[in-house]
């Protein structure tokens, strides 16, 4: 059987894209897997079991209607969303923090703060509340 030589490149041409596609398919592949694993290494560090001392000095996260609880694995940083906007949910905690002895720092925006406290284990948090859609994220760095 006789083939064209425009059939060989034709042949060849399709084998070389062919190639590249697969090759790209599994680099995709290997990359997908690699954030997979990072994503769960990530959540390795972070877990919901929150210090009975963060929710008597700071705040419980429940008693204000929190969504998906986060601690870092030290304790020190804690996040949860709330189901309202930034500005209420930042009143809110500062409220709930003032009513415990917290001291309240004025940043100058009116979702974020230093606060402080002379006594207890933890003296020092900031607290930022930021709009997310429909809901609030809330991240408090306590030291």
């Amino acid at each position: 059987m006789y083939i064209r030589k425009s059939n060989i490149r034709l042949i060849i041409g399709i084998t070389i894209v062919l190639f590249i596609f697969a090759s790209l398919f599994i680099v995709s592949f290997v990359q997908k897997s690699k954030n997979i694993t990072d994503l769960v290494e990530a959540e390795a560090k972070y877990s919901k079991n929150l210090d009975d001392c963060f929710k008597e000095e700071v705040v419980s996260p429940e008693s204000v209607g929190a969504l998906d609880v986060k601690v870092s694995d030290e304790g020190k940083i804690v996040g949860f969303n709330l189901p309202v906007k930034a500005s209420f949910a930042f009143k809110t905690l500062k409220t709930n923090l003032e009513s415990k002895s917290w001291k309240y720092v004025n940043s100058g925006d009116d979702t974020k703060a230093t606060f402080y406290k002379t006594e207890g284990i933890y003296t020092w948090l900031f607290l930022n509340c930021i709009d997310i859609s429909s809901q609030t994220s809330v991240v408090i760095t306590v030291d």
